[in-house]
């Protein structure tokens, strides 16, 4: 019988440290995003550095160290916050996972010559240093991940102030040619099929997005 009391005694016990463990880190995760958010120059009730981080560990596959992350995810958030508003924010961080893994590859280089985490072409990424930062750069300067968050996310808004933002991520990944915006205005298969299986994992990304803004 006492044996019994004491088995009870201990499960109690236990089931409160595990309660108190598990609020723990829930209270540390949601500072760790606030603090991500207030870093950003934004409301700490912001989505988006949540959304940032939930990326990183999905495209990111491990890769980064809590450190690294933090870091990763505070210059991605802030960046986006400084050159989109709103889900457009969250539709190019969709972005950064599709083209580099959330810049985790080891090579920003693809075999069309885009270059750096937002995998912008040369010419792209000249004209539009000229046009967001009024300076030139070289090819190599879009290895840098500040200037090349930039550049891509000026280039982003410029694909949806001209397409809509339905159309951008086809834009987007198509170069800004007229074929990439017909198959994504028609939604027709083949063709540039890289482009439509692009966008459609695009889509999914933000259907989850918007599934767990929701809270579903």
């Amino acid at each position: 019988m006492k044996l019994k009391i004491i088995l009870k005694i201990i499960i109690g016990v236990l089931a409160f440290i595990l309660l108190f463990l598990l609020w723990a880190l829930l209270s540390t995760e949601k500072a760790s995003v606030g603090a991500e958010a207030e870093a950003a120059g934004l409301p700490t009730s912001d989505t988006f550095p949540a959304f940032v981080g939930a990326l990183m560990d999905d495209c990111g596959g491990g890769r980064y160290s809590d450190a690294m992350k933090r870091v990763k995810v505070g210059q991605i958030v802030r960046v986006l916050g400084e050159r989109l508003e709103g889900n457009n924010r969250h539709a190019y961080a969709a972005i950064l996972c599709l083209e580099t893994r959330m810049g985790s590859v080891s090579k920003h280089v693809s075999t069309a010559g885009a270059l750096g985490i937002a995998q912008i072409m040369p010419a792209t990424g000249a004209a539009e240093a000229e046009r967001c930062l009024g300076g030139k750069i070289v090819p190599s300067d879009l290895m840098d991940n500040e200037l090349s968050l930039h550049l891509g996310a000026c280039h982003y808004a410029a694909l949806i102030e001209q397409h809509g933002p339905e159309i951008a991520p086809f834009a987007y990944n198509g170069g800004g040619n007229a074929e990439a915006v017909k198959l994504a205005k028609m939604l027709v298969p083949g063709g540039a099929k890289e482009t439509v299986a692009y966008a459609a994992t695009h889509a999914v990304i933000m259907a989850r997005y918007l599934r767990d803004k929701n809270g579903k």
